[in-house]
């Protein structure tokens, strides 16, 4: 989904961490779905990539090693397409 598609989006939930990389704070918004499906699998486990679909892989790769697009990008040689759910340093991405 493109950015421009998601930015009438409403966000019910943030998870905060520091990338262990960069060290810079970064604020991954979820949207109502992706907040529900977190709950499932931090209360039941599993694989993340089958309890959190409606999340990218930049997604779930920063909720389980705190890591920021950005790092991700360096990391994997690929480019996140959804930085519009990320606050970086208090800007949005």
């Amino acid at each position: 989904m493109k950015n421009e598609a998601k930015e009438n989006i409403e966000y019910k939930a943030q998870i905060r961490k520091v990338c262990p990389m960069c060290e810079r704070e970064v604020t991954l918004r979820l949207t109502n779905q992706q907040t529900m499906e977190l709950e499932e699998y931090q209360r039941y486990g599993g694989l993340i990539q089958d309890r959190m679909p409606s999340l990218d892989r930049f997604g779930r790769e920063f909720i389980k090693t705190g890591y920021c697009p950005e790092c991700q990008e360096m990391l994997f040689h690929t480019e996140c397409e959804d930085s519009v759910s990320y606050i970086i340093n208090g800007v949005v991405k």
